[in-house]
């Protein structure tokens, strides 16, 4: 009798399973196992150089120096009526130090909330900020203007998850066409064939491959610390733009906004295998739209994309081709600056660069978010509060 009754009760379970699948969102995303936070706990570093500002990946040396035994306290700072309103929400924790700064305090809470106002993909994220002589309670190296932990996540075979994910959220039939062109099984690269992915957790939440919450005391043990940004307080900011930057100081709130958009996904992996060989070829969203010049739509699903530094390369994403910076994770080879950015191209003084995600920025220049970069994040898995 025992025997019939859990007979009957493993029946009852299997139909329960195939009625709750039958009547599953087609378009749901299931979530990949294996994510789990990159090797280095440290992604960008800014530097001072002459008149100008540098932004590269950092070291591991950069991350010794920096990212070791923080164990500062946070706190949260972001007003109450911005949290749950519906699209990107950036919770800002800070710490003590911050407080001594209102400036930057508000000037961080300025710009989280221009990347809120811009996009409307319901997911939300907390990042750490800090301001002062000490990143998180260790002393800036020389010429180290601020740093960044961009919580990158590492995943093998879960090119299909992104796949789906970025078609499951294509903001337009356009985009979804562009999407469906992507190759079935796995990416062909100038380096080699791959399906692991190596971008920012926010990326990941955008596309549904991770809980859109961010759950920094949860996740720990998976993902690391949640990303955080700090500024070096030896350097002299204008924290008002609106009135332009002064020529002998730094723009607050463009390098607060660029390191924010990091964070939230433009990142690329070019070059990291030159700098070492056995780690695996490995792919960002971002670099999904990496090409040579002379990609076209129809090739968009076979053509290789380019992890290799050097050369020209450009994003393309079905239409336009914008030209990305091509060096390395420390800025050599290629053009000099690092592949997590916008080629820098100066014809003249005043030339608007081609984004916020430009490598350099100099003294008493104001830069700001344009279509550029929002076609960016619009083809990496974000939807846009405007077309």
């Amino acid at each position: 009798m025992k025997r019939k009754v859990y007979v009957i009760a493993i029946l009852v379970a299997l139909l329960a399973t195939s009625v709750a699948s039958a009547f599953q969102d087609p378009n749901a995303v299931s979530q990949p196992q294996g994510l789990s936070a990159a090797p280095e706990e440290l992604s960008f570093v800014t530097e001072v150089a002459g008149s100008s500002l540098n932004c590269r990946r950092a070291s591991r040396e950069d991350a010794q120096a920096l990212s070791r035994g923080d164990a500062v306290e946070r706190h949260v700072i972001t007003p109450v009526s911005r949290t749950g309103a519906g699209g990107l929400t950036i919770t800002l924790r800070a710490t003590q130090q911050l407080e001594s700064f209102p400036e930057a305090k508000a000037a961080f809470l300025a710009a989280a909330a221009r990347w809120e106002s811009l996009i409307s993909t319901p997911i939300s994220i907390v990042i750490d900020v800090d301001f002062g002589p000490n990143f998180f309670g260790r002393p800036f190296p020389t010429f180290v203007l601020g740093a960044t932990n961009t919580q990158s996540l590492i995943g093998a075979g879960i090119y299909g998850y992104v796949r789906n994910g970025l078609i499951a959220g294509a903001s337009n039939p356009q985009e979804a066409l562009l999407y469906d062109r992507l190759p079935a099984e796995s990416v062909r690269t100038d380096i080699g064939q791959t399906t692991t992915f190596l971008s920012p957790s926010a990326n990941f939440r955008a596309l549904g491959l991770i809980s859109p919450v961010a759950d920094p005391q949860g996740e720990m043990p998976f993902f690391g610390p949640p990303p955080k940004i700090g500024f070096n307080s030896s350097f002299p900011f204008d924290f008002a733009p609106s009135d332009g930057i002064d020529p002998d100081k730094i723009d607050f709130d463009a390098v607060a906004t660029h390191e924010i958009g990091h964070v939230l996904g433009f990142e690329s992996n070019v070059g990291l295998k030159e700098f070492r060989p056995t780690f695996p070829t490995a792919l960002s969203v971002l670099d999904l739209f990496r090409f040579r010049p002379d990609i076209i739509l129809p090739l968009f699903g076979v053509d290789e994309r380019i992890l290799s530094s050097g050369g020209e390369q450009v994003f393309f994403a079905g239409s336009l081709k914008i030209e990305f910076s091509t060096g390395r994770p420390d800025g050599t080879g290629g053009d000099g600056f690092q592949a997590s950015h916008w080629k820098l191209i100066v014809v003249n003084p005043h030339q608007p660069p081609i984004g916020i995600m430009v490598p350099s920025i100099d003294f008493g220049e104001r830069i700001v978010i344009t279509k550029n970069d929002l076609r960016a994040f619009d083809a990496i898995g974000y939807r846009l509060n405007s077309p």
